[in-house]
């Protein structure tokens, strides 16, 4: 009877390992580059949309700089995806705008974007 019970308590323990070793390898997969982060995490300070040109086809390759409104300070750029996505990195909130560049040419300049949590913004050249 003993036996059984050392057995058991053994098994527990051993099952207790395994899934806490599982819930550190997701807080690890988190902070992983380049793995997108779901649930709450909609409240992070970026903005992301798609880049659409006058065809109605993803804008690709194109290039997209972020400025602070009222500066001069280039704030992140970034290129779209074959699909015409973009996202930024996270942003401290503020009000920013944002200029899409395709061929080296400037094709658009969006109004002042309000960034205190995620921000969608789609782009129709």
């Amino acid at each position: 009877m003993t036996s059984h019970f050392l057995k058991l308590c053994f098994f527990a323990f051993a099952l207790s390992i395994g899934f806490s070793s599982c819930q550190k390898q997701d807080r690890l997969l988190l902070n992983e580059p380049g793995l997108e982060k779901k649930g709450g995490d909609n409240d992070e300070p970026i903005i992301l949309g798609i880049v659409m040109t006058e065809q109605q086809s993803p804008a690709y390759p194109a290039l997209l700089k972020v400025w602070e409104q009222g500066g001069t300070s280039l704030v992140d750029q970034v290129n779209t995806d074959e699909g015409g996505n973009y996202c930024t990195q996270a942003l401290e909130e503020g009000n920013y705008y944002i200029e899409v560049y395709v061929d080296d040419a400037l094709a658009f300049t969006s109004p002042v974007l309000q960034v205190n949590e995620r921000v969608e913004y789609d782009i129709d050249l």
